[in-house]
């Protein structure tokens, strides 16, 4: 979904959005709205207001399907250029459309029945949201043919387009989140005193963490191609137990498993594109404005 203009959804209009880098894409309506900024701390206001200032502009721009617009703060595809020392606010707010969405399917997500929790398939909850950051450690020449041409194995991967500094930096939930009845979720991660330019990106699922075949103990999805065998005697890895399970299910020894279109419905994401912090005497963020 763009995040960008509030005109007609043109296609060159959709297009500009897209190049602006103002954009999320989410599956299965897992969420419809989103507004993610990174400010730089006021030091002339407390903290606690400085944080709810951000956050109600926030919470603002989501009501409206808007965005975020204040000195001081970037938004995805942007980058916020501050000094050393400086306190980062990461706030976050986003809406859980409520109701069903799209999927053909009401009986239970087969996939969360695993982990017992009981809930349609065609109207999923927003389980939580990772905030995934790393330094920004320089620019690449594109014309490296060891960093990008393509591996062949995973050992193949050149060092060098690997981020050891990157890892989730914090998770909110329903536990340390502010909920509204009308699914809009707001939430701050603050950052004190950075020292090196660096990146945030967002990422949310209906899948907690330790989904069997879905997701790891970290959160993390795991390789459809692992979690979904495509030989077709192989028993799949989430059984479809309801009366609504669609009869076109493989079904082994009388067990019905979930198909590639159920899974489709059962395992939703959605992703932001990333907001960057340039730090004065840091690595510099190149080609973003």
């Amino acid at each position: 979904m763009v995040r960008k203009g509030t005109g007609n959804l043109t296609a060159e209009a959709i297009i500009d959005g897209l190049r602006s880098g103002n954009s999320f894409v989410a599956n299965g309506q897992l969420i419809d709205r989103l507004a993610f900024v990174v400010c730089a701390s006021n030091p002339g206001l407390p903290r606690n207001a400085n944080k709810a200032l951000i956050e109600k502009a926030a919470s603002n721009a989501v009501a409206s399907n808007g965005e975020v617009r204040i000195d001081g703060c970037a938004t995805m595809g942007e980058k916020l250029i501050v000094r050393p020392g400086t306190d980062l606010f990461v706030t976050v707010s986003l809406r859980d459309p409520q109701g069903t969405n799209a999927s053909p399917y009401s009986f239970p997500n087969p996939s969360l029945k695993l982990v017992n929790i009981t809930q349609p398939l065609n109207a999923p909850v927003l389980d939580h949201v990772d905030v995934i950051g790393g330094n920004v450690t320089g620019y690449i020449d594109p014309n490296d043919q060891g960093a990008y041409a393509p591996p062949v194995t995973a050992a193949d991967f050149p060092a060098k387009i690997f981020n050891p500094s990157t890892k989730i930096q914090k998770t909110f939930n329903s536990t340390n989140w502010t909920a509204s009845a009308d699914g809009t979720r707001t939430m701050t991660y603050r950052v004190p005193a950075v020292k090196a330019s660096q990146y945030f990106r967002l990422r949310g699922t209906n899948l907690p963490a330790s989904v069997p075949f879905e997701t790891d103990a970290d959160g993390n999805p795991l390789n459809d191609y692992l979690a979904s065998p495509v030989d077709q005697t192989v028993a799949g890895n989430v059984p479809c137990t309801d009366a609504g399970c669609p009869a076109h299910m493989r079904t082994i020894a009388g067990v019905k498993y979930s198909s590639f279109d159920v899974v489709a419905w059962a395992d939703l994401w959605f992703y932001s594109n990333p907001v960057y912090v340039e730090v004065l005497g840091s690595s510099k963020v190149a080609g973003v404005k």
